[in-house]
């Protein structure tokens, strides 16, 4: 969700939050240990994720947890909710990702259809 705010939104909650907010809440690629407060890097990972339609979660907020989420859109292509799967992280294979996000906006697709 964070992906889909618009850059003075986005400005205007970094601006807000303390290093370790930032670091922390962008549920996006890096792993824990690169946790970096950077806004710049944040804004970085952010564009990934509005390109690529998903995240991944690393750790990042939980240890030895990975997670992927995509947006669910409204009939006007608003992000309105988040759908997302969790494993620990020795299961999760890189490998298996793309069947993973398939799977996820399906059912994101899904939702869609049935909002009116």
């Amino acid at each position: 969700m964070l992906a889909e705010l618009g850059e003075s939104e986005l400005t205007r909650l970094l601006d807000s939050l303390s290093p370790g907010e930032a670091a922390n809440g962008s549920g996006t690629t890096a792993d824990h240990a690169s946790a970096d407060p950077e806004p710049a890097r944040l804004r970085t990972e952010l564009v990934r994720v509005r390109r690529q339609g998903f995240a991944v979660n690393r750790g990042r907020s939980e240890r030895g947890v990975v997670a992927i989420g995509v947006a669910v859109r409204n009939l006007e292509d608003k992000a309105v909710a988040g759908l997302s799967i969790a494993m620990p992280s020795v299961r999760y294979d890189p490998q298996c990702l793309p069947a993973l996000v398939a799977t996820l906006m399906m059912a994101a697709d899904g939702v869609r259809a049935d909002l009116d």
